[in-house]
């Protein structure tokens, strides 16, 4: 009974003030468990919140290595059967010693992963994740996640500094998806092993559940009606607001084009610089959609960062198609072309036939005087426009664009 309890005391809260009740430290009445800000990490409690919410990366966060206590269960097994057999042909004595010996291997052995447990930043999620959905405390401390991330020199989250959630979520999705990467990696290595397969397995490569949160941004540069295009993977989407009201207002200005000076479009011709045009569009949409607002703006008169407090509204539902690239290119070809691809006009074509008509059917006097006047008259040529681009919600339907908001995180601190 007592080797039972002595593991709970270290999850015991001590009283910390006059009055005390258990009940101030269970969970709320809404059923969600916080996380405690050890000093100034507020920015990964946030993020790391915004993640448990989303329930497909809940799901498969909690799920990602799920078997391999199993099968280190049976590998331990024979290990042991293994040593029992050669233990029988030894004397009484010897087989003493080596029962200490490997007592202490197995101290040895927990310790050890006691320590890869404490710097797998995969755990530390994956026990993070299971307090939040079954905990009946207030809260959770997150120090092992703390202790567990690390920054590109290898050092641990420093609770006292204050860092931006944006840099954070982006550091954060890396380190997830390399490590959900490497446990498939070790996954295929022993199942070749298991199967007696040759060769190395996989590698890095492959889809995770975090590519939900990956979508892509397209920069259009266009001259004399021709376009070059070059994608980017991002998984967050960056919007200015800075004298701006609306969201809708920002994603205007996220596509309005700018003039490049001095450009060389044309890699074939290198020495013919031109000014082209280049403006910011939507490519792939990712399933959940992570916007950022600049509220950062640089101050020239005091060079230090200001943030910026102004109101700024935003709709509980997003449709985006009018921002993406095929949305931009069939409104254009209409604006341009009309409809019915004839010209702004859009009748240009049946007067065209009701001239023609008038002709054949004038009398023969005034088709010599009509031949006359187009003898004078300069001919005009008439190009064809270009097929028009696929309509709204052709490539994809009307869901594939349309975004419903189920997180907010705002920070009020300076």
């Amino acid at each position: 009974m007592v080797q039972w309890l002595r593991p709970m005391l270290q999850h015991m809260v001590q009283p910390n003030k006059f009055n005390y009740t258990p009940k101030s430290n269970a969970k709320s009445k809404a059923g969600f468990v916080g996380l405690k800000n050890l000093g100034n990490i507020c920015y990964l409690n946030s993020v790391v919140q915004q993640f448990y919410h989303v329930p497909e990366v809940r799901r498969g966060l909690l799920l990602a290595g799920m078997g391999e206590k199993k099968e280190n269960k049976e590998e331990k097994k024979e290990k042991k059967e293994k040593k029992e057999n050669k233990e029988e042909k030894k004397e009484n004595q010897e087989e003493k010693k080596e029962n200490q010996g490997e007592n202490k291997e197995e101290h040895k052995e927990e310790h050890n992963t006691m320590k890869a447990k404490d710097n797998d930043l995969l755990y530390q999620v994956q026990s993070l994740f299971a307090h939040l959905s079954h905990s009946n405390r207030q809260y959770y401390v997150p120090k092992g996640l703390c202790h567990s991330f690390k920054d590109r020199q290898g050092n641990s989250v420093d609770v006292k500094i204050q860092k931006d959630a944006t840099e954070f979520f982006g550091d954060f999705l890396d380190k997830l998806e390399d490590a959900l990467k490497e446990k498939k990696k070790k996954k295929k290595k022993k199942n070749q092993r298991s199967s007696g397969a040759g060769g190395e397995g996989g590698g890095s490569s492959g889809t995770t559940v975090l590519d939900r949160f990956k979508g892509t941004t397209v920069t259009q540069i266009s001259h004399n009606g021709k376009s070059r295009y070059s994608s980017q993977v991002n998984p967050t989407l960056q919007l200015v607001v800075h004298n701006i009201k609306t969201m809708k207002e920002s994603f205007q200005m996220f596509k309005e084009p700018e003039n490049l000076e001095d450009f060389n479009f044309d890699d074939k011709t290198p020495n013919v610089r031109v000014t082209a045009q280049k403006r910011s569009l939507l490519g792939v949409m990712p399933p959940t959609l992570v916007i950022q607002c600049n509220r950062f703006v640089f101050n020239f008169d005091t060079f230090l960062q200001e943030k910026l407090n102004s109101r700024f509204e935003f709709d509980r539902c997003l449709n985006l198609e009018e921002h993406t690239v095929e949305g931009t290119e069939w409104r254009e070809w209409d604006a341009k072309y009309g409809n019915d691809g004839l010209g702004k006009g859009g009748k240009g074509g049946d007067q065209l036939v009701e001239k023609q008509v008038e002709k054949q059917d004038a009398p023969q006097e005034t088709k010599q005087d009509a031949s006359q006047e187009t003898k004078q008259e300069a001919p005009q040529e008439t190009t064809a426009p270009p097929p028009r681009p696929p309509g709204q919600y052709v490539l994809h339907p009307k869901e594939y664009y349309e975004y419903d908001l189920v997180g907010i995180v705002v920070h009020a601190g300076k």
